[in-house]
Parts: structure tokens; sequence; C-alpha cells
């Protein structure tokens, strides 16, 4: 009888530990993440090829924290060269990257992750859907493909437009 009583109690003891358990995982609350909705992942290799000469057209400061408009001003009409994993140009100091993905994502979206910063108005220079060739580069998430000709590419807290020559 003994026995039956402790083994009882044993039970006991341990529904009610695990109750216990359970009411604590009820009480904490899931961290909540905010998704970005993806609308369409291409495939690895570009649709067009970005690289080539290109001619930097306009800018738009986009961040406090960018270099001085006179040395912007210099930009405009100058060359830099696109290659595969690297940006050079005569005006801007060259950066290294390697694309690993191609996304359609909506340009604020990317404004956002790149600058981390939520634009009042849609930037005016850009279309609301954007080809996005993601690099993993941490100063440069991405570069965009607006068209054919034309790229955007983020440079010191400006996102720089340019064209194809």
């Amino acid at each position: 009888m003994k026995t039956l009583f402790t083994i009882c109690l044993l039970f006991i003891g341990f529904g009610a530990s695990s109750q216990v358990i359970k009411n604590r995982t009820k009480l904490a609350k899931p961290i909540e993440m905010k998704a970005v909705k993806i609308t369409e992942v291409t495939s690895n290799k570009p649709l067009v090829d970005i690289s080539g000469q290109y001619e930097i057209t306009k800018y738009s400061q986009i961040s406090k924290k960018s270099i001085p408009s006179r040395e912007l001003k210099l930009l405009v009409g100058s060359l830099v060269k696109v290659d595969d994993t690297a940006i050079t140009g005569s005006e801007i100091d060259p950066f290294n990257f390697e694309i690993f993905e191609i996304t359609k994502m909506n340009s604020s979206d990317f404004i956002f992750r790149q600058f981390d910063k939520i634009l009042k108005s849609p930037e005016t220079n850009l279309p609301e859907s954007v080809t996005v060739h993601k690099t993993e580069n941490d100063h440069c998430y991405g570069l965009i493909q607006i068209n054919n000709n034309k790229i955007a590419i983020p440079y010191n807290g400006v996102l720089l437009f340019l064209t194809r020559k």
C-alpha cells in the first residue's frame, strides 16, 4: 500500500511540474519579426549583364552622413566601370563585391535595407519595383538594375544613377 501511495505521489508531482513548465512557456510572448515580402526571386545569373562602362548621370543624397556636395557634383559625368566583381572609376573609391542573388523588390525596401532609412516619399528616380543584384559586401546591399541601360549603386550615403556608355 505504501508503494502504491508513493507511486501515486510521484505521478502527481510529475504532472504538476510539467503543468508549470507548460504555463511558463505560454506566458512568454513570442518575438515578433517583420517579414518582408519578396515578390520574385530569379536565378543567380543576371537576366541582362550589368557589366560595362557607365557614366554617372545623377545622384540622390539619402543619408545625412555622406560625402560633401562639392565632391558629389564632381562625380556627375565621370566614368565608372562595372565588372562582375568590382566597381572602379576615376572619381570614386573602388569596391569589390560578389553577386549571390538577384531579387525583385520594392525600391523603398531597398532604401531601407541599404541606408536603414524610411523615406517620407518614394525616390523619384527609381521605379516602384526594381531588380536588385544582391552582394555580400557590407557597404553595398545590392546593385539596382533599372533597365538594360541604367543601374543605380549605393555609394557613401548616396544613390548614384549610372547610364551605360
